[in-house]
């Protein structure tokens, strides 16, 4: 009699756990047929954010480049430290002084994109966008310059800034100028090359970078005396550059091939204490000691 009662007992006891096994089974088969679709599954809940956000950026960033206007815009581009948008927010909040500012962040973003990030082609992009709304940064024209020759497509480049500069219609553009005036007298247009870096220099932009390419253009066109004449103000400068210690430079050059030694090693002397690594004046010193070793 006792053993058929523990039989009846154990029994129940596993009659009751198959019962809670299939109720609870039911009920999670209920939970997810009612979960929304749109709901995460646990696995994608716990994927780590910052990779999710990253995706997400460069579809945003990919999506924006592509279906950017043939005239680009400041705000069509989002670089990697979102320095554009916070300056466009900081210009619409204050008006004309941000604009400047936003101007210096989206060229800084610009060279963050070649030094940081490795993308040349995002570093183009943001400052045609600049030039795009100001046509008269030469800042930007300047750092342009470099970006295409880091990218090796002068050519291409010319063309993409000339229907820029078509589309802009009448008004003053000296970076234009001056990075079209670049292109076109390192691909041999140099005619027209050195009067766009003319009308750069005659709108009143004094900088020094400006008229020493001006300088290398009249070189270019054979035009020895405006080259001189340039150089020797630009050697002048009150503030030094790197473009004045150049200018130096080459009008020791000068001096040295019209057989004037003891001036173009005096110079030489005088630009290498300042300035010891120039590459202008150390090549010219180099010539001026074997001419000195053949005498």
């Amino acid at each position: 009699m006792q053993r058929q009662l523990r039989s009846n007992s154990s029994s129940s006891l596993v009659g009751s756990i198959l019962l809670l096994v299939s109720l609870l089974g039911v009920f999670f088969s209920v939970f997810f047929w009612l979960r929304p679709s749109g709901e995460p599954s646990i696995g994608k809940a716990y994927e780590p954010q910052d990779q999710a956000s990253l995706v997400k950026r460069r579809a945003i960033e990919s999506s924006e480049l592509k279906s950017a206007p043939s005239r680009p815009s400041i705000d069509s581009v989002v670089p990697p430290s979102g320095a554009l948008a916070q300056a466009s927010e900081s210009s619409a909040k204050s008006g004309g002084e941000a604009k400047e500012q936003s101007e210096d962040e989206a060229i800084q973003s610009a060279r963050e994109a070649i030094d940081t990030a490795k993308d040349p082609g995002l570093a183009r992009d943001i400052l045609e966008a600049v030039l795009a709304k100001n046509p008269e940064q030469i800042d930007a024209a300047q750092n342009l310059f470099f970006v295409y020759e880091h990218l090796e497509d002068l050519a291409g480049a010319k063309e993409r800034l000339k229907k820029l500069e078509a589309s802009l219609g009448e008004g003053a553009k000296p970076g234009l100028n001056y990075i079209l005036g670049r292109l076109m007298v390192e691909s041999g247009e140099v005619e027209e090359g050195k009067q766009r870096l003319e009308q750069v220099v005659a709108a009143g932009v004094d900088d020094p970078y400006v008229r020493e390419q001006l300088a290398v253009a009249y070189v270019r066109s054979g035009d020895g005396a405006h080259a001189r004449e340039t150089w020797r103000a630009l050697a002048e400068d009150e503030v030094p550059s790197q473009a004045s210690f150049n200018a130096k430079a080459k009008l020791a050059e000068l001096l040295l091939s019209e057989g004037k030694v003891d001036e173009a090693k005096a110079k030489l002397e005088d630009i290498l204490s300042q300035d010891p690594s120039n590459p202008f004046a150390l090549t010219v010193w180099e010539r001026l000691k074997r001419r000195v070793q053949r005498s």
